[in-house]
């Protein structure tokens, strides 16, 4: 792609912005000694709070809000303070410069992703179907493609819409209409509904286009799709075909990861969907009070055999596995592999370490392989003493009968892209790929 002048001044004016931002910040830091410790003990004693509030019970529960509160206190405290003394000069130029360096990487962001697709348009032009089909859920995502108006955006680009509700088959609808001449199949809801669609394009073998109206949409951000723009991934219907990886559980495909133990529990709950946090907080308490495992039988890569754990994550290709805020991410879908992950142990070490880890984020897995085992591999399976098991997929509660075979099947599924091709995740402004871009595009060189 030709960088532009336009492009290199900006990328220049951005990068400057950003060194000037890390430097007032050193300054503002100089200023006020007292911020490092303060900031250092705050977010220590967070931590520390939310870690109680997640393992603890009455007092222990009390204790950890009022760590948290109290944290929050000294942050918000010494911050307002160091203002109200003599930075308040520095605290409004970082205000007003991480805003504009936010603003001049958006505007960056916008114009690749246009000189991206023009590029690749002329290169192979866009794809032409005879009778695209789409399956919208208007629940999914408190309404996010309702709201959008995909329904109507998508009829006037000449693809018939379904939009469903409660009592659909959502597998037999997608059935249906390749039966009736469907050449492209569209679904735009959570991952279970995509995992029904998907199943039927890989039977008739044609291809899939992906819209992020779910809640989560963790397989359509994998693909790069933005949920705030959700009209934007229409342009898949006329995009670049390829093809991609998925999982098959029992013979059930899923397209991001299956969990047994601890997960599978929580969904299995009655009160999860309305109250995921305490739903979560109660069984993780009582692992912990009980000391308690799953009975989960299964072999690792070295063909040791194991009869219990916490809990075992399978995906799709490599996952960022243990991130709080980014949990469940992928930079690749078509690796070849399932990455096999396993909980043996749940103690408050591990709880503080994956505190920790959604702060600083280190290798969570490494750091703590006494309790956690990971590797890679084609097929999984995974006995239990009962005849049958409940199994988390792909974000929902099902139930399978035992054993669970797991395997992987290589570009199984044709997935439509945005013309542009598979576009990366959304990388944090401050991340070392946004300078990296920024200053190849200085430089003018391919990005």
């Amino acid at each position: 792609m030709r960088i532009s002048i336009f492009w290199r001044i900006i990328s220049a004016l951005t990068l400057l912005n950003f060194g000037v931002v890390i430097s007032i910040i050193i300054l503002y830091i100089l200023a006020n000694p007292i911020l490092i410790p303060a900031y250092i003990f705050s977010i220590l004693i967070s931590l520390y709070g939310t870690w109680l509030i997640f393992t603890g019970q009455e007092k222990r529960l009390a204790y950890g809000w009022l760590a948290l509160l109290v944290g929050i206190v000294i942050f918000v405290t010494s911050t307002l303070l160091s203002v109200g003394q003599n930075s308040g000069k520095f605290f409004i130029a970082i205000v007003i410069l991480v805003t504009t360096y936010s603003l001049l990487v958006s505007i960056l962001k916008k114009r690749y992703w246009e000189l991206k697709r023009d590029s690749a348009i002329k290169q192979h032009g866009s794809s032409r179907f005879n009778k695209p089909y789409l399956i919208v859920n208007p629940k999914s995502g408190n309404g996010r493609a309702i709201k959008a108006n995909i329904p109507e955006k998508a009829t006037a680009k000449g693809i018939e819409v379904k939009i469903t509700n409660i009592n659909d088959n959502i597998t037999e609808l997608a059935r249906r209409a390749v039966k009736n001449g469907a050449d492209v199949l569209g679904v735009s809801g959570g991952d279970g509904t995509i995992g029904a669609v998907a199943t039927v394009a890989i039977e008739y073998n044609i291809p899939l286009v992906v819209l992020p109206g779910g809640t989560r949409c963790h397989f359509a951000r994998d693909t790069g799709l933005d949920p705030k723009h959700i009209e934007d991934s229409l342009n898949c219907f006329e995009g670049i075909e390829t093809k991609i990886d998925v999982g098959s559980i029992n013979g059930r495909i899923f397209l991001n990861n299956a969990s047994l133990g601890l997960y599978a529990d929580i969904v299995d709950n009655d009160n999860y969907r309305e109250h995921k946090v305490a739903t979560s907080r109660t069984v993780l308490q009582k692992l912990l009070q009980t000391g308690q495992s799953y009975p989960l039988k299964f072999k690792d890569d070295n063909n040791k055999q194991y009869s219990k754990a916490i809990m075992i994550l399978v995906g799709v290709n490599a996952y960022k596995t243990i991130n709080l805020l980014e949990l469940g991410k992928r930079d690749n879908l078509s690796g070849y592999i399932l990455q096999i992950t396993v909980v043996k142990n749940l103690t408050n070490t591990l709880i503080k370490s994956l505190l920790k880890t959604a702060i600083l984020n280190k290798d969570f897995v490494a750091n703590n392989s006494r309790n956690i085992l990971q590797w890679e591999g084609k097929k999984f399976i995974v006995s239990t003493p009962t005849k049958k098991i409940v199994v988390g997929v792909d974000g929902e509660r099902e139930e399978y009968k035992t054993p669970v075979k797991i395997e992987l099947l290589p570009s199984a599924l044709r997935l439509m892209t945005l013309p542009e091709g598979l576009r990366y995740r959304p990388k944090n402004i401050v991340s070392t790929d946004i300078i990296k871009i920024l200053w190849r595009g200085i430089l003018g060189k391919e990005i």
